[in-house]
């Protein structure tokens, strides 16, 4: 998956986007993930890299993720920011 990634978004472009508050570019991009990555995958993706973070519902359960929820609430808790990073890492390490 890394290389295909690669040749989605080449370089730092997505990191720069995010830096500089450029959200409109950051969800371009996202969308163009989802040619490689887990519907899943992009739905918590789109919901952290946003102009306005907020909590993807998805993670809120300790079962399995059989289905793409896309609702949201407000992070409430270091727990919850612990979770974002737990997935996101995980993420990291699969591709």
């Amino acid at each position: 998956i890394g290389a295909q990634l690669e040749s989605i978004l080449p370089g730092d472009g997505l990191i720069e986007a995010v830096t500089q508050g450029d959200f409109t570019a950051v969800q371009s991009d996202v969308e163009a993930l989802s040619m490689v990555l887990e519907a899943v995958s992009v739905q918590v993706l789109r919901v952290v890299l946003s102009g306005f973070p907020m909590f993807p519902r998805v993670l809120d359960g300790s079962e399995p993720i059989l289905r793409v929820d896309k609702s949201v609430r407000f992070v409430r808790s270091l727990n919850d920011l612990e979770r974002i990073t737990a997935y996101l890492q995980a993420l990291v390490v699969e591709t």
